[in-house]
């Protein structure tokens, strides 16, 4: 459906569903690849090396991406009150106040202009956002309607992978019993400190521009939600405690390669001692005068340590104190400060590591790295700290062999591409070619699995209809997009390069009788981290996923048509979850099918969706529809018998109806810790 004028139809339209498709159309318009040039993130970037007369460009593209932070800091605090209000029974009128401060924010002019610019198009018949002034205009006089929590998750989600950081990961080794960063490693002098293919695009225009960030609704325990602390350097390299802090990389630079050349996204620098101006420290003082929600920021420490100190900032706002009780500026990674993120990340429910890992930074950012979502970071609280020695916690991830599906290589997979713009490659050894010491993905027999790339979003789809219409090509069968990164995998496709095919596959393929089981499983090897289990600890292990699940249609033999044919009668929906299997000594290989022995020491999530909710009327398709493509996050936990050595990750899904079983997993994590019993 096409839309050419500024005079939408909102009837019955949902404004949280429209703000979060405006915000994805945001992101893919940014990110979209062009094999004839550059994505518009990069060509944006390039404006900051205007020179000479040209330079208005460069400053004038700088104070507008200044202008969309500020925003776009601002509509994720309001989503997340939004968010803490849902669940309070007594909060109605509180909603509502917050649900017309977001929409008047986002129909500002400001805003609007904001989001074209970044889109980058002017307003014309074929450009989606034409009436972006029109429908927000609109949507104003809808500031009393109350959301559900999935519009609210649709927002945060899109305004997470706007926002996130993803570095890259230290590399670590054990040593005298403990987890400590591998300081021989050659990577550490890398300047290549930020993956840039997850890193929120507008994370990466603040660093290109040398912006501030505000992180809104910080605040101690008996003032919470009641600072703001504006940051520039934090996140934008690693950081963990020396005794060398040469280590650190003196850049961290970001560069995208273009054939022979090259794009430099950021290059920032700690080397150089750039104290702030007088006009710089006047205005600061001006601002700390006139608002007292805003805490100091570290822009007048060296830049050797601006990132550090931010960090000690943030931490100070949530009444994370140093030892003495005293805040002060901090300049190095120093025991005091791995005491207090360490007390951070246990209140926080985070790995307690002591490092600023990519779970803890985005914490900090309100953001939940693993949900893929926002998420409040919470306060100091001295009770939920009494009697824990967190001293005496060790915590990890253990890597998974292409655990987000965007690294076939690592597979050695081959990736099909017919027709044009959608790949796939069959994941994973067969069971049958694997050797007791295999590390990645194995499927039982018939390649039940296979990996999908995202597919393409109707560009022609109306903002107004977003959530009623087809939002990706191949229309309400479509697999639709991974919840991060390009691929995801699926459990199981008669034919998975035919995007939205809904009939029968054609001769070859067998349809799946109903409880058929897929699953994807991979080992880990828990016998290093094991020797750090000291007497009366144990160690727990916790695994996560993305999933999410496509309504099918069922026919009834009675549901027949004015014309005839069968009609469905109901839609269902296929199930999966996620399997954590233990095994000692003589079990842990790689020989046995999961469905050929009998389950041994076995933690799993719920089927989802659970055995209530597979099937829907016909008549709620289409309200159901609206979370056809969202991702949801399944977490499974476990204490490690003594004598375990080995355990499996497994995507396990349960066929319901069709012709595919359309479960679809992203972006498995799994991660320990050594806690006291």
């Amino acid at each position: 459906m096409t839309q050419t004028d500024s005079n939408v139809d909102l009837n019955d339209k949902n404004p949280f569903q429209l703000l979060a498709f405006v915000f994805y159309k945001v992101r893919q318009s940014l990110e979209e690849e062009d094999p004839r040039r550059a994505p518009r993130w990069v060509r944006i970037v390039r404006a900051r090396e205007a020179q000479g007369s040209a330079d208005f460009i460069g400053k004038g593209v700088k104070k507008a991406i200044e202008g969309i932070l500020i925003a776009f800091a601002y509509v994720a605090e309001l989503i997340l009150d939004i968010q803490e209000l849902l669940v309070q029974t007594d909060a109605a009128k509180a909603l509502i106040e917050v649900s017309a401060d977001l929409l008047t924010a986002v129909t500002s002019k400001e805003f609007i202009n904001g989001i074209e610019g970044l889109m980058g198009q002017e307003a014309s018949s074929s450009n989606p956002l034409a009436s972006v002034s029109g429908f927000f205009q609109t949507i104003k006089d809808k500031a009393q309607y109350i959301p559900e929590p999935d519009d609210v998750h649709c927002v945060g989600h899109e305004l997470f992978r706007l926002l996130c950081v993803v570095q890259q990961p230290l590399p670590l080794k054990i040593e005298n019993g403990v987890i400590a960063v591998d300081e021989s490693a050659t990577e550490l002098s890398s300047t290549d400190q930020v993956d840039m293919h997850g890193t929120g695009k507008l994370r990466l225009f603040q660093w290109a521009y040398e912006l501030k960030y505000s992180i809104h609704g910080l605040g101690p325990k008996d003032a919470p939600e009641s600072l703001s602390v504006p940051v520039a350097r934090l996140g934008s390299r690693r950081l963990w405690s020396t005794q060398k802090p040469e280590l650190y990389a003196g850049k961290t630079k970001a560069v995208r390669p273009v054939g022979e050349a090259s794009d430099t996204i950021f290059d920032l620098s700690f080397t150089e001692t750039k104290p702030q101006s007088q006009d710089q420290k006047t205005a600061n003082t001006d601002l700390a005068k006139s608002d007292t929600s805003v805490l100091r920021d570290a822009s007048d420490t060296p830049l050797a340590s601006r990132d550090i100190s931010e960090l000690s900032l943030v931490l100070d706002s949530l009444g994370y104190k140093p030892a003495n009780g005293q805040a002060k500026e901090a300049t190095t990674f120093s025991a005091d400060l791995i005491k207090r993120l360490r007390e951070f990340q246990f209140i926080n429910e985070l790995s307690v590591t002591g490092r600023l890992d990519n779970p803890t930074v985005n914490r900090l950012f309100n953001l939940d790295f693993e949900g893929q979502n926002l998420c409040r970071a919470k306060p100091f609280d001295a009770d939920e700290l009494q009697g824990k020695s967190l001293d005496a916690y060790e915590a990890g991830s253990f890597e998974l062999v292409n655990g987000d599906a965007d690294q076939p290589d690592a597979e050695n997979a081959t990736v099909q591409t017919k027709p044009v713009g959608y790949s796939y490659y069959v994941p994973g050894l067969d069971l049958a070619n694997c050797t007791k010491d295999h590390r990645g993905w194995i499927r039982d027999a018939d390649a039940q699995f296979v990996a999908l790339r995202s597919r393409a979003a109707n560009k022609l789809v109306s903002l107004a209809n977003s959530d009623a219409s087809d939002r990706f090509d191949g229309g309400p069968y479509s697999e639709g997009e991974a919840s991060s990164g390009d691929y995801f995998f699926a459990a199981r496709h008669c034919a998975p390069w035919q995007a939205g095919r809904h009939g029968s596959p054609g001769e070859g393929h067998k349809q799946p009788p109903h409880g058929t089981m897929s699953a994807l499983y991979q080992w880990v090897d828990l016998r290093p981290v094991k020797s750090l289990v000291k007497q009366g600890h144990v160690l727990r292990v916790r695994a996560s996923v993305n999933i999410r699940t496509a309504y099918k249609p069922y026919i009834e033999a009675e549901s027949e048509g004015t014309d005839g044919e069968q009609k469905p009668s109901c839609l269902v929906s296929d199930q999966g979850r996620l399997v954590l299997e233990t095994f000692n000594a003589d079990d842990y290989q790689a020989s046995p099918s999961r469905h050929e022995k009998n389950s041994r020491d076995v933690a799993a999530s719920s089927w989802t969706p659970k055995d209530n909710e597979i099937r829907a009327d016909v008549n709620d398709h289409e309200l159901r529809r609206r979370s056809q493509y969202m991702w949801q996050r399944l977490t499974v936990s476990k204490v490690i018998p003594t004598e375990a050595v080995g355990m499996t990750l497994v995507l396990e899904a349960r066929h319901q109806a069709g012709w595919d079983t359309d479960v679809y997993f992203d972006t498995a994590c799994v991660s320990w810790e050594v806690v006291s019993e």
